[in-house]
């Protein structure tokens, strides 16, 4: 699928900045679906916005879709504000966002070590103190329940912490390596749910927890992120496999 907002793109690295490639973007819009009137998208560091925009024209037909973007890099911003419906030249730690409005987070934060923990590399018990850590936890109460996340981080993030965080959040999570391998990139899939009591006792979180910290330490290869995506590769999944996207709340 040929991505029109990409070739519009200059997708630079730049200040951890590492914009999702066009075959990535490919597949990961392949295993979305959007059937109802209207929802609301976000990316909390959306870049130029091409990544949104592409998710926005494959989904849109006579539904409503709108976009919403935050940016820190200014040039960035003005790019995405050209192409988003809604966009914030701002940082996501300065903004304030109602929580659980959008029925897509697609999140590929800035990577590196936190400021605070520069001057102290150590690990601690729950693990480095990591921008994808910080920006996972502001951006994931984003989401309204049953609304889904697409998140881009490198594989080797995922420590028993953030492993433990995707897991209590998200049911029917899935990893994948990204076909493009320079920045060792993992794309995970989940879909937000109401956390119970109960909830870390059952198989499904334990299964996810121990699979994602796999994944993280390289004791599990995760398979490549599929070219396409069908409901018989992914039978595993509850009804037809993709993830759909679910309708805006009144």
């Amino acid at each position: 699928m040929a991505l029109i907002f990409q070739r519009l793109a200059r997708n630079f690295v730049k200040n951890g900045y590492y914009p999702t490639d066009s075959e990535t973007m490919s597949r990961i819009i392949q295993a979305l679906s959007f059937n109802g009137q209207s929802c609301s998208l976000i990316d909390p560091c959306c870049g130029e916005g091409t990544a949104l925009a592409e998710i926005k024209h494959a989904i849109s037909d006579d539904n409503q879709v709108t976009t919403y973007g935050v940016e820190y890099d200014k040039e960035r911003a003005w790019h995405s504000k050209q192409i988003l419906d809604y966009c914030i030249h701002g940082d996501l730690r300065d903004c304030m966002i109602s929580a659980r409005q959008f029925g897509l987070l697609f999140l590929n934060p800035p990577y590196g070590d936190s400021v605070s923990d520069k001057a102290q590399l150590s690990a601690s018990k729950t693990g480095r103190l990591r921008l994808e850590k910080e920006f996972y936890k502001r951006a994931n109460g984003l989401l309204q329940f049953n609304g889904v996340m697409v998140l881009i981080i490198p594989y080797y993030t995922l420590d028993s912490e953030l492993s433990t965080w995707i897991s209590r959040h998200f049911n029917r999570v899935k990893a994948y390596m990204a076909p493009e391998k320079q920045f060792q990139q993992c794309v995970i899939f989940g879909v937000r749910h109401k956390v119970t009591n109960d909830w870390s006792t059952t198989e499904e979180y334990q299964t996810t927890r121990q699979t994602l910290i796999g994944v993280g330490n390289g004791d599990i290869k995760a398979d490549v992120l599929p070219e396409h995506w069908n409901e018989q590769t992914f039978s595993n999944h509850e009804g037809d496999g993709f993830y759909h996207i679910p309708e805006l709340l009144d």
